[in-house]
């Protein structure tokens, strides 16, 4: 499995479709055949899934107890299931689109390992001055990587 890094600007067209970076496109292929899932998640971005991944993370929510049941309605109902095309471009649904007021224009891609993230803008450069502020949990603080 391919661990996805790094960030990219893009821009949306009016029809909200985008060309995938090139250093992404091969390993998408290979990965899942360009077969991606997209979903709406609830900290103010698209989530964008190889299918492979997105139904390993479907099987596991799915398993969750009745109280994470809204949440995971919620993970299934935003989810969309679209291909890249021959070209290497993403369309993205009117309500993907919508979910997170997603103009035509310029827009941030995050490899954030397993997935992407993809967020307008304003929002990405928002995202990243609130976690500036946060405070750095115990657990990466005591964090050790092996030798």
């Amino acid at each position: 499995m391919t661990y996805y890094t790094g960030a990219s600007d893009i821009t949306i067209d009016a029809k909200g479709r985008f060309l995938f970076p090139a250093k992404y496109r091969d390993a998408l292929h290979a990965d899942c055949a360009g077969e991606l899932v997209v979903s709406h998640e609830l900290q103010g971005c698209l989530a964008i899934y190889t299918k492979t991944y997105w139904l390993k993370k479907a099987d596991a929510w799915a398993a969750l107890p009745d109280d994470a049941q809204p949440f995971v309605a919620h993970f299934m109902s935003s989810s969309e299931h679209i291909s890249l095309d021959a070209g290497g471009r993403l369309a993205l649904t009117p309500e993907l689109r919508a979910a997170i007021a997603l103009p035509a224009g310029q827009a941030s891609l995050r490899g954030v390992g397993d997935y992407f993230e993809l967020w307008t803008r304003s929002d990405a450069d928002a995202n990243l001055a609130a976690l500036k502020t946060m405070p750095k949990p115990e657990s990466l603080r005591t964090l050790r990587i092996p030798k």
